[in-house]
């Protein structure tokens, strides 16, 4: 959950915004692969979404995220974090990895 969050919070960062709503959480959807069906499911379920990645961050950009500032969250994504939790899946949970796409790493790889 912590790369969920983080990644909303980079969309938030890039968007200048004072607070991570509910539309940094979609678009944090759409940059991950989710290794837990049952958390898919609950998440894309609440959010109305599809998770279906196409756009790629790195740990680096998501790591940044993490040093920057506060960003408090609006209260949807309050009552979104309480609902999940309520679900059992708290921050600490591991339920999602960043997507890389195979084309960018097997390029990436080629470099090495």
């Amino acid at each position: 959950m912590r790369t969920l969050f983080l990644t909303a919070k980079k969309f938030a960062i890039d968007a200048k915004a004072l607070e991570i709503t509910l539309e940094h959480i979609k678009q944090a959807v759409s940059t991950i692969e989710f290794v837990d069906d049952k958390a898919k499911v609950l998440i894309c379920e609440y959010l109305h979404s599809s998770n279906a990645p196409f756009v790629s961050y790195s740990n680096l950009d998501i790591e940044a995220a993490s040093k920057h500032g506060t960003i408090k969250f609006s209260d949807d994504v309050v009552t979104f974090k309480k609902h999940t939790e309520s679900k059992g899946f708290s921050l600490g949970t591991v339920v999602t990895k960043l997507f890389i796409e195979k084309k960018m790493f097997l390029q990436l790889s080629k470099l090495v």
